[in-house]
């Protein structure tokens, strides 16, 4: 670095560079430089955090987006980087705090919507996965993970009135299931069980 190497700030813009060129070991250098220089400074925590957990270091992730809440409370990325780790981590009830405090910061985020629904997807509450991820598809239908989460939450919520002994309501989701994921033979088969 050239221009003032004292500079946390710009330090945490080169790393977010070299991380967006998939320079990962010299991203996390930078940041962790940006993060002893300005210990205060959130967008560096938070950005070290992303590096970190891109490397399997989850729980040394955790801190550093923890720090970066404890800067910033209304950090809306960081809040969403914690909640996703928390739920990566098996951690999900707490991730979803997190989540759900990031959408209600900035409702707007469609992304913030979409990690939420896998969430309570991984959660096992299938019946949220559904209603966030359907709004998800509103605001894009083309949102190709959302079709394919959207259809295996419906495929679950299936099989969980199946197992209910509720066969409208089970072959009700299996249908809808069926519009997201299209020649997939499982739901045949359930369908076929209901």
């Amino acid at each position: 670095m050239q221009l003032n190497p004292a500079n946390a700030q710009l330090r945490v813009l080169l790393g977010n560079a070299y991380y967006a060129d998939g320079q990962v070991a010299r991203a996390g250098a930078e940041l962790r430089k940006a993060v002893e220089l300005q210990p205060r400074l959130a967008a560096a925590h938070s950005n070290l955090a992303v590096v970190l957990q891109a490397q399997g270091r989850l729980p040394e992730a955790r801190t550093h987006f923890e720090e970066a809440l404890r800067q910033d409370s209304a950090m809306v990325e960081a809040r969403v980087g914690l909640g996703t780790l928390l739920c990566r981590m098996g951690l999900a009830g707490e991730g979803l705090v997190y989540l759900e405090g990031a959408l209600e910061l900035d409702p707007g985020r469609e992304g913030v919507r979409y990690d939420l629904g896998v969430a309570y997807y991984r959660a096992g509450d299938f019946k949220l996965a559904i209603s966030h991820l359907e709004k998800v598809l509103q605001a894009d239908a083309l949102h190709a993970g959302a079709a394919a989460a959207l259809g295996r939450a419906y495929y679950r919520q299936g099989l969980n009135h199946l197992q209910a002994g509720q066969s409208g309501q089970a072959l009700e989701c299996f249908a809808k299931s069926l519009q997201y994921r299209q020649g997939e033979e499982d739901l045949f088969f359930a369908k076929g069980l209901a």
